[in-house]
């Protein structure tokens, strides 16, 4: 069961999964240094991305951790080091509860957010890494979970599953070289059937959340995308890692748009 303090309206008119279109709207979006040295990763900070200190940084020197998060451009921010990686990760900024009008927490369409923190990435100098890697979760909500199945099929047209199954996932890897670099690049995608069990309350100090028949169902197809650059990829100096950035961000803005 997943809780939170929103839930999403389920539209009025029904609608034939096999014509609709699929709108995907972004539950994260993340971009990933592996394999660089713990000396370089002070040159991937908040501040570094968005101009301004963080509203919150938490560092475990003992662990060689990091963690700096707070909201930019709308959206929630966070750059978590850890020994050989660094993660920049984007999801939905907790938003105001509107009881009249509930919203799941989206960040709206992954180009205009891969825009964002690309043309933000693109201007930093990049530690020295073994791997480069870019990741993002849409899901597009359906009204039901056969209706979901039927979407995947949609982009799936080889899939073959009964009509009646529930919690089906799907996974591959495609992968190909970037243009003009060469540089191999993996490209996976995975599709889960989802069915979500929304509850929404407001606890009292010591309450305890128990079973509740008026937890709202919601049903999706999610979409989690992972491009990163093969293990056999030889990344040039890190002062041409812009080019490699570009190009990992429209791969994942092209493959999004290959499977919808």
């Amino acid at each position: 069961m997943v809780l939170t303090n929103t839930v999403k309206r389920r539209p009025s008119n029904p609608v034939n999964p096999m014509t609709q279109s699929l709108d995907w709207q972004t539950e994260s979006l993340r971009f990933t240094f592996l394999g660089c040295p713990d000396t370089s990763a002070n040159l991937i900070t908040w501040s570094a991305i968005t101009g301004r200190d963080a509203d919150s940084i938490t560092t475990k020197k003992a662990l060689g951790t990091r963690n700096e998060e707070g909201v930019w451009e709308g959206s929630h921010l966070v750059v978590a080091v850890q020994q050989g990686r660094i993660d920049v990760t984007m999801s939905p900024a907790a938003p105001e509860v509107n009881l009249a009008a509930p919203e799941f927490p989206s960040m709206g369409s992954l180009v205009c957010v891969a825009d964002r923190l690309r043309d933000s990435l693109v201007k930093m100098r990049f530690p020295k890494s073994a791997r480069l890697a870019v990741g993002a979760k849409v899901n597009s909500f359906t009204q039901s979970s056969s209706d979901t199945l039927e979407m995947m099929k949609k982009s799936l047209p080889f899939l073959d599953v009964e009509k009646t199954c529930i919690d089906v996932v799907f996974q591959q890897n495609k992968p190909k070289k970037m243009r003009p670099s060469g540089i191999e690049i993996n490209r996976i995608c995975k599709w889960t059937q989802l069915t979500m069990h929304f509850l929404q309350f407001m606890p009292a100090e010591g309450q305890i959340i128990t079973n509740d028949n008026s937890a709202e169902v919601k049903y999706a197809l999610q979409l989690d995308l992972d491009l990163n650059t093969a293990m056999t990829a030889q990344l040039p100096h890190q002062d041409s890692y812009g080019k490699i950035v570009e190009g990992l961000f429209a791969e994942l803005k092209n493959t999004l748009a290959e499977v919808s």
